[in-house]
């Protein structure tokens, strides 16, 4: 069987936004998902040319046709637009780099050429028969010069850990990894692949690819998102240290451990509680809260922490939730007193309720207090909260007369 040539109706400008870093990650991604399904992934790069490699797999010359993806459970799976390596060749061809894959004991030779249908510049496929490339795909990338490759390289875990470097200290989660090594600091991967770099995060993130869905530029994990998803992913381990010193030093990988916390484990927070406990050497019948907490809860034994985390977290293990819970309601009780009193000291309120006071031998009390009541009703619900506090003023000066 001779040569045989597919003509893709993809024109050569097209996803004009990428360069050759985007185009590697893309046949990154594929091959990221091929390993994800047993098949072994290798990297290597000697003199300009990056081979991409997994065993024991084949590509069908039916995956050219654009939106087949072949995976059917896209929750394992990074990408799941079935775009990725046909963009990615594409933009290689752009860039003037050489594109070679092998598989299905076959060698395809893409390159633009002029359509005959349509007039202009079209991405072909030449497809020769290659007895040495069955049960294999193998991306050869010619021509990319070797600074060009260190950035992605170290730009890529999945690469990184294929070609033989150590990644550093990593912790696994339920969610996936953290890199706890300076040199990933902010950084997020989903699956190995680099998404992007937020540098007001502590460490890096190798998330799972079922918790953290990607558009098909596989750019832009939402802010927020990534709190939640850091926030479960610390709480997720066993290394409590690690969590209340996070907390401590206010990192924003664990600012919304509060919006979690009914998902996080019973064993993580007894772990955290005991921790704690034995770490500034308290004892179990201790009340730990904010300030204000603390005051409220009237203990003989206490001790007072800035974070919200922190007291959560410790009463949440030490099984104390309820008696927590009351306290936190009586503190919200006591803010909202004191807010009223703050708004009502200095208000013309307060000016007319002084006024009343004083000239109230021109008046009958009790029509005084239901005409203040009238006003207050109208005015605003802060003072249902001190409203007996201004109305006593009146009947306790009555009493004395």
């Amino acid at each position: 069987m001779g040569k045989r040539v597919y003509e893709l109706t993809i024109a050569s400008n097209y996803v004009h936004t990428w360069g050759i870093e985007e185009a590697v990650r893309e046949i990154m991604q594929n091959a990221i998902d091929s390993q994800t399904d047993g098949h072994n992934l290798s990297v290597s790069y000697n003199e300009g040319v990056l081979v991409i490699k997994n065993d024991g797999c084949n590509l069908s010359i039916a995956s050219l046709i654009l939106g087949n993806s072949g995976k059917d459970d896209t929750a394992k799976y990074i990408g799941t637009y079935g775009e990725g390596f046909k963009l990615a060749i594409v933009v290689l061809l752009r860039s003037g780099v050489s594109v070679r894959v092998h598989t299905n004991g076959q060698r395809w030779e893409p390159e633009f050429r002029k359509s005959v249908k349509f007039g202009i510049d079209t991405l072909h496929i030449d497809v020769f028969p290659e007895s040495t490339s069955k049960n294999v795909i193998s991306f050869e990338l010619s021509s990319i010069e070797y600074d060009i490759f260190e950035g992605i390289r170290d730009n890529n875990l999945a690469m990184l850990t294929a070609m033989g470097f150590n990644t550093g200290e990593v912790i696994e989660t339920e969610y996936g990894k953290i890199l706890v090594e300076p040199r990933y600091k902010g950084k997020m991967f989903v699956n190995g692949l680099y998404v992007q770099q937020d540098s007001s995060f502590q460490y890096g993130y190798d998330f799972k690819p079922q918790y953290l869905h990607l558009d098909r530029d596989r750019k832009a994990i939402n802010y927020y998102k990534m709190r939640e998803l850091t926030a479960r992913a610390v709480t997720s381990q066993n290394n409590v240290k690690l969590v209340q010193k996070a907390i401590s030093k206010s990192y924003i990988d664990v600012r919304d451990i509060i919006d979690v916390m009914d998902d996080i484990s019973k064993e993580f927070k007894v772990n955290f509680a005991n921790e704690f406990i034995a770490s500034h050497d308290l004892d179990e019948e201790t009340f730990v809260g904010l300030e204000k907490e603390v005051i409220v809860s009237k203990k003989e034994k206490t001790y007072t922490v800035e974070s919200k985390a922190v007291a959560e977290l410790v009463n949440a293990g030490l099984g104390k939730e309820e008696e927590y819970k009351q306290i936190q309601i009586k503190v919200q009780q006591l803010s909202k007193e004191e807010e009223a009193q703050e708004y009502y000291q200095g208000s013309d309120f307060e000016k007319l309720v002084d006024y009343l006071f004083n000239n109230k031998d021109k008046f009958d009390v009790d029509d005084l207090v239901r005409t203040i009541k009238s006003l207050t009703d109208l005015h605003t619900d802060h003072f249902d909260l001190i409203e007996n506090e201004v109305f006593d003023k009146f009947y306790e000066e009555k009493a004395d007369e």
